[in-house]
């Protein structure tokens, strides 16, 4: 795919919001992509992925448009399983970074990078696009189909009335599984999270954003047009992890979930301004982007950073410096210290990896 996306009419050095149809590899400008005239008319579905997972060869700049192009069929075409045209609502086209941003164009990357808040946050969704051959999420769907609890469904009268807010993930007593699993469904959702909580895509800082910016995260694994969210692959994983005591991992992978979720529920309830940023520091700390300096830059659109300038120059370090600086100008953060701290001259050398303690304005 060669086309670039249609240039913005207000600022010719950079491209419009577009969105591409998977069925023709078109893209179409869209006028507008929130503003005050479609306040809560999600129309759009973002694209969450790891570009290493989906290039031809490992020298390869850019992703495989039609390896993309032949999963985003099976999910947002005719194909699709039911789960997911409900949570589309049969959206045809998608937002997805490497073809919706011109990756030739520096002003294209600096504009859109820091508004990453407004395209995931105001999508229908945000679909995972995961490729392994190993990963197999099937097992958890089946286990999930049996899960009983009271909330499912749409919302009854006396729970709107009363404006109750519910998500299993945080009130795992309100499900429970079977008194009996067949031997082999169990062993197969335990492979299958096994594999899902080591893969590559936890470590991403860039889908770290994408899943506290997204108001339904779901996960993706073959051609099939199947889903099932993130929230419902952890309380499976809560679950199961009653049985399986030994299995530590299992904790480990629903408490993340559990720990994104909480995060997210500030920035779902329009508390943007309510949200931890050292918290959100933090969680990035860990992890790992192709472009070093993204590790921190990823964070641009969670932290609402609009002027902060993403420089793929910079290392980690420095991109934690700009960032750290841009937040302590607004008064949202006090000095972030490395351990241990190593002061030169007239600046303090921050240490990649390892944060400390935050203190905050605001948590």
């Amino acid at each position: 795919m060669t086309a670039k996306p249609p240039k913005a009419r207000f600022s010719p050095s950079r491209s419009a919001f577009a969105l591409v149809d998977p069925a023709t590899s078109q893209l179409h400008r869209q006028w507008d992509r929130h503003g005050y005239w479609t306040s809560g008319l999600r129309t759009h579905v973002a694209i969450s992925y790891v570009w290493s997972e989906w290039r031809d060869r490992a020298e390869d700049r850019l992703p495989s448009w039609p390896l993309l192009q032949m999963r985003l069929q099976s999910l947002l075409g005719e194909d699709a399983s039911l789960d997911i045209k409900l949570v589309t609502r049969g959206a045809s086209r998608c937002w997805i970074d490497c073809i919706c941003i011109d990756q030739d164009s520096a002003d294209d990357k600096a504009h859109w990078i820091p508004r990453m808040d407004e395209i995931y946050y105001e999508a229908r969704c945000t679909i995972l696009l995961l490729r392994s051959p190993l990963l197999q999420l099937g097992p958890l769907l089946t286990i999930r189909d049996q899960i009983r609890c009271s909330f499912r469904g749409p919302p009854r009268f006396r729970d709107i009335i009363h404006m109750v807010s519910h998500e299993c993930i945080l009130c795992q007593s309100c499900t429970s599984l079977p008194a009996m699993l067949p031997e082999e469904l169990e062993t197969a959702a335990l492979q299958a999270l096994r594999e899902l909580s080591r893969s590559t895509w936890r470590q991403r800082a860039w889908i770290l954003q994408e899943i506290l910016l997204s108001q339904n995260y779901l996960l993706s694994w073959d051609d099939s047009g199947q889903g099932i969210s993130l929230i419902d692959a952890a309380v499976v994983a809560a679950l199961l992890f009653r049985r399986h005591r030994q299995e530590v991992w299992l904790d480990e992978f629903a408490s993340w979930c559990r720990k994104l979720c909480f995060i997210r529920q500030n920035y779902e309830g329009g508390r943007a301004n309510e949200l931890c940023d050292a918290n959100v520091m933090q969680l990035a700390s860990e992890l790992v982007a192709t472009v070093p300096a993204d590790k921190y830059y990823a964070l641009c659109g969670i932290l609402q950073l609009k002027d902060v300038k993403p420089s793929p120059d910079h290392s980690a370090d420095q991109a934690l410096d700009v960032i750290v600086r841009a937040l302590t100008k607004e008064g949202r953060m006090s000095w972030l210290y490395a351990v241990p701290p190593v002061v030169h001259t007239s600046n303090l050398k921050l240490s990649d990896g390892m944060l400390s303690q935050c203190v905050t304005t605001r948590c």
